[in-house]
């Protein structure tokens, strides 16, 4: 019977055989082919937008604090302050060089010729003193093109009967003048021809001053106003002022330092060009800044900067220092200002989804 069943077994087919084996080869072949094609496509696709961080820099808004001296003050306080802060500027009245100032950089709208007293910047102050000099007004001009400068500076007069002391922060327009154009001021600069520009005389009004520039250059009839900064360092004696919320041609500039710029370095690893399309900032889980439609091309194995600031703001005098501007910069608005000292997530996106992030340190606002 065994032998019977034996014999009763009928083998396969060589044609089909040879076709299950064909269908088998071909099969693993388009396995292979898939898996091998995937991890191609992978790679080259992680290879086009290989980009990395270098560095992150926050910058403080256009708000310079300076001082003159070692004994001369020009520092952040709370201690006199519409808002938060207010610009804390004293000088020893020593010798000349110890001086203190806050300036501001406005969106140039006026001009030399311009100038009068409805155009006057102005400034909130509080002094100790009743019998002081209240605070000097530099106002810097330059020619929207081409060289030339010039630097007027406008003094405050006291009337002698304690007017110029307040319990709070006043404007510095309402100083007892009928005319703040009749005020004394000087003038030093550079003309477009490259002549020095010293008006220096004794008493000589503002008007008088402005007259007197257009006579050495005409040009500058059409200089714009740049340069904003509150000052004291004129006195012989010593001196404390609190300087905030000036006022330009309509404009608020409330003096608190900000951290609202940044600037970040970004690096093409990879063989071709990486896209960047968006720039994400993040505090925690809230969401700071979204920039979007960036479209900034980095050439392979490029390292390139993209700068992001609020409206307004100068690039050359952030504090603490960002170095030159970058080439791509573009005018953002902030959720919130950031904070100093503190942990900020900073998101790359590329247009074709390739992201990298990292964790960054902003400075303190104060340094």
């Amino acid at each position: 019977m065994l032998r019977e069943i034996k014999k009763s077994r009928k083998a396969v087919s060589p044609v089909i055989a040879t076709l299950l084996l064909i269908a088998i080869a071909v099969a693993a072949s388009v396995v292979t082919y898939s898996w091998v094609m995937s991890m191609v496509k992978t790679q080259g696709s992680q290879a086009q937008t290989s980009i990395r961080i270098d560095e992150v820099l926050f910058g403080q808004r256009t708000f310079e604090l300076v001082k003159g001296g070692s004994t001369s003050i020009a520092e952040w306080s709370s201690t006199q302050a519409i808002g938060t802060y207010s610009a804390k500027l004293s000088q020893d009245g020593t010798t000349s060089d110890h001086y203190a100032y806050v300036r501001v950089y406005p969106t140039p709208t006026i001009t030399l010729s311009a100038l009068a007293a409805d155009k006057m910047p102005t400034f909130k102050y509080y002094m100790s003193s009743e019998s002081q000099q209240p605070p000097a007004l530099e106002l810097k001009f330059t020619p929207s093109t081409g060289s030339g400068w010039v630097e007027v500076t406008v003094f405050g007069y006291t009337d002698g009967v304690g007017t110029d002391k307040w319990p709070t922060l006043v404007d510095w327009n309402t100083m007892p003048t009928a005319n703040i154009m009749s005020n004394y001021a000087v003038a030093y600069g550079v003309t477009s021809g490259g002549a020095s520009i010293a008006i220096a005389n004794s008493s000589e009004s503002l008007s008088n001053v402005i007259t007197e520039i257009k006579t050495k250059d005409s040009s500058a009839a059409n200089w714009v106003l740049t340069r904003v900064a509150p000052q004291v360092g004129w006195l012989a004696s010593a001196q404390t002022v609190y300087i905030d919320d000036v006022t330009i041609d309509g404009v608020l500039y409330a003096l608190e330092p900000a951290l609202n710029a940044v600037k970040i370095s970004i690096r093409n690893t990879g063989s071709v060009a990486a896209v960047i399309q968006t720039v994400y900032i993040y505090k925690g889980d809230t969401q700071i800044l979204k920039k979007d439609g960036i479209g900034y091309a980095i050439p392979a194995t490029t390292l390139e900067e993209v700068g992001l600031k609020t409206t307004g703001t100068t690039w050359t005098v952030l504090k603490p220092s960002l170095g030159t501007e970058p080439s791509q910069h573009f005018e953002v608005t902030f959720a919130k200002d950031l904070e100093e000292s503190s942990a900020y997530i900073v998101k790359v996106v590329t247009d074709n989804g390739f992201s990298v992030e990292g964790t960054y340190y902003t400075p303190s606002a104060f340094a």
